[in-house]
């Protein structure tokens, strides 16, 4: 019943720590898309909009113009593995049930009313700096932090 008469479902949490175990990190952002999206679909929701991360492209290294599916060699962390894993989930089961449509996003970061971490860090910067910093001085394409 919990997603009965639900058209969009918007799965953007995460667990987003730079430190963790694999552990930790699968089961909130690979068991969780999972089991959010067996639902979605068990329960006829029509679209199911998964909230991923540019930070499974980090590799640190610079890139231009790379396709969407590239993946690195190694990730740089545990979370960017996670998301790209996440990914795998949908894309199967996109596959697997055609009357549901799973969208993929990649912002760099999501903030809301209760943020504590995007905004505050913006405000720090802005006391402390004057201003934001800019990769790069402002010349950088896209921060994949």
């Amino acid at each position: 019943v919990m997603l009965a008469g639900i058209d969009t479902l918007w799965h953007c949490s995460s667990f987003t720590s730079p430190w963790g175990t694999q552990q930790a990190f699968d089961l909130a952002n690979v068991r969780a898309t999972r089991r959010l999206g067996e639902w979605s679909v068990a329960w006829g929701v029509r679209n199911f909009v998964h909230i991923s991360s540019p930070s499974l492209y980090f590799d640190y290294h610079h890139h231009r113009d790379i396709q969407e599916d590239f993946r690195p060699h190694r990730f740089a962390n545990e979370f960017a593995r996670s998301k790209a894993a996440s990914e795998e989930v949908i894309n199967l089961l996109a596959q697997a049930n055609p009357h549901t449509r799973f969208t993929i996003l990649r912002p760099q970061s999501l903030f809301g009313p209760h943020d504590k971490v995007f905004i505050p860090r913006l405000a720090q910067m802005m006391q402390h700096y004057g201003s934001v910093l800019l990769p790069r001085g402002g010349s950088a394409l896209v921060d994949m932090t």
